[in-house]
């Protein structure tokens, strides 16, 4: 693995103070330092940081208090309250969720179009971008009522909000949940089907 010297540390501090665009910067220079196992941890978060500021930003962050018991889908995602996807029906409405503790669900705004690799790499792998199905249907009661509902991390105009949640077989999906006239619509599709446009809304633990 090349080191990084402590100049180039500087010179790429210094290209992050200096620019707001992250397209502008020294790719392979950026990866080097990020790939530097020498580099410090510290460092390296702060590489991510800016990265993600760059292509994500804050909406807002919603508390769920938890799932002390299963979380059984099928009791909770059933066709009379939402419009499923076949995926969503094949993948996720059989899967049964043990207890959760207390999390910090962080909604964030795509500042241009991303794809799942994109994203997942910014967050800082999949370990940080996924979520469960206890706590997709925790925000879809927050706005059970679509636009006519509570204010809610959730876009209610059709627009897509992404979610990564494990399916039933143990591999990682985008999970869209979008609101159609009368009520939630959600599907389940393998990573890359989807990219996520400009404004839409991704969903992950803080």
């Amino acid at each position: 693995m090349k080191k990084t010297t402590e100049p180039q540390y500087r010179a790429l501090i210094g290209q992050l103070l200096s620019t707001p665009d992250i397209g502008a910067l020294d790719g392979d220079r950026v990866q080097i330092a990020k790939e530097d196992t020498d580099l410090p941890q510290r460092f390296v978060e702060w590489i991510n940081a800016y990265e993600r500021k760059a292509i994500l930003e804050e909406v807002m962050k919603v508390e769920f208090s938890g799932a002390k018991e299963q979380f059984v889908a099928s009791e909770h995602f059933t066709e009379t309250e939402f419009y499923l996807g076949d995926n969503f029906k094949s993948l996720m409405v059989p899967k049964v969720e043990g207890p959760q503790g207390p999390s910090t669900l962080l909604v964030e705004k795509a500042l241009r179009k991303l794809s799942d690799t994109e994203i997942i790499k910014v967050k800082g792998g999949k370990g940080k971008v996924v979520t469960s199905l206890s706590e997709l249907r925790y925000l879809l009661f927050l706005q059970s009522k679509g636009p006519g509902g509570p204010q809610g991390a959730l876009l209610t105009d059709g627009s897509w909000n992404r979610f990564y949640i494990e399916g039933v077989d143990g591999v990682l999906y985008q999970v869209s949940a979008d609101w159609d006239d009368d009520r939630w619509r959600l599907s389940a599709d393998d990573l890359g089907y989807y990219g996520l446009n400009v404004g839409r809304r991704l969903v992950s633990r803080n």
